[in-house]
């Protein structure tokens, strides 16, 4: 969260509510969670796709660092190889 909010100033004008979630490991294919119990981080964006597009590079720049991965489904440019 700290990494975050060192970077607010990029992505927190585009934010209406950030939750952040503890999950417990599961052994659903393709779940973050999978072999894992993992701390969710969840952003309701505003409604300025472009806008939010150009600002999650920073926002998974700031992940990356803790071998974050995405949820499926939801929005996100982490490349495939990346994600592998």
């Amino acid at each position: 969260m700290e990494a975050l909010y060192e970077i607010r100033h990029v992505f927190k004008h585009l934010v209406q509510v950030t939750e952040s979630r503890m999950v417990c490991s599961d052994d659903i294919p393709l779940s973050p969670a999978k072999g894992q119990n993992v701390v969710g981080i969840h952003f309701t964006w505003k409604r300025r796709h472009n806008e939010v597009l150009e600002v999650l590079p920073y926002v998974e720049q700031v992940f990356s660092r803790f071998n974050a991965k995405p949820h499926f489904g939801k929005l996100f440019l982490m490349s495939g190889k990346r994600l592998h």
